[in-house]
């Protein structure tokens, strides 16, 4: 085995790495983009959520008052006080 075997072998080893380098960051590139347009579905899906409950919530105290929430109790509120023993 001469000096030319050996650099040929060198030459083809690094051929080899280079390509399994570019696959490797191929593949990653690939990863990261569906990754990212995972993260993206999911940030709109809730920030879709979060505003169906933000109009949920204005529904529910807008209007025509049946829903709004009950007044806090006063402190002459009988209902609130315990019955004498």
């Amino acid at each position: 085995m001469g000096i030319d075997d050996i650099v040929g072998k060198a030459k083809g080893v690094v051929a080899d790495a280079a390509e399994s380098a570019k696959e490797f960051v191929g593949n990653a590139a690939d990863a990261t983009k569906d990754f990212a347009g995972d993260v993206k579905e999911f940030t709109g899906d809730a920030v879709d959520k979060a505003k169906e409950v933000g109009a949920d919530i204005r529904d529910r105290f807008d209007g025509d008052g049946d829903d709004e929430p009950a007044a806090a109790p006063t402190p002459d509120d009988t209902s609130m006080k315990t019955p004498a023993p």
